[in-house]
């Protein structure tokens, strides 16, 4: 009984781990690569060091007529290119929405995670 309450407090307390989304506690120097989707960090890792990590957007959110929302392997990039605002936590696209396009500024923390220094999507 002991040992297992020691594992599970192990497991809870033993990682940066931040559930659905809110990467931005413990990420900074944010920036959207030149590639349109690439999305890097440095993040800590619960051990002192921070690691700088990547995450594919086009793995994380697709474009509804212009807006951009959470879906995994959503392909966004191919009807949104990066406006050049690149905010650390909220990059804008323009994306295509059937007429011509829309400015899209997702809030990335709320779908985006740090697990021990590794950013990925939580969708």
């Amino acid at each position: 009984m002991r040992s297992t309450f020691f594992l599970a407090a192990i497991a809870l307390f033993g990682s940066t781990t931040v559930n659905a989304g809110g990467f931005s506690s413990t990420c900074t120097e944010c920036r959207l690569g030149s590639s349109n989707t690439r999305y890097g960090c440095l993040c800590g890792d619960g051990k002192g060091n921070e690691i700088y990590s990547l995450v594919d957007l086009n793995d994380c959110m697709v474009n509804l007529g212009g807006q951009l929302s959470p879906r995994k392997s959503g392909g966004f990039g191919g009807s949104c290119k990066a406006d050049g605002q690149n905010d650390e936590y909220t990059p804008c696209w323009d994306c295509g929405n059937g007429s011509g396009t829309d400015k899209a500024c997702p809030d990335l923390n709320s779908f985006i995670s740090n697990h021990d220094g590794t950013i990925s999507c939580d969708v």
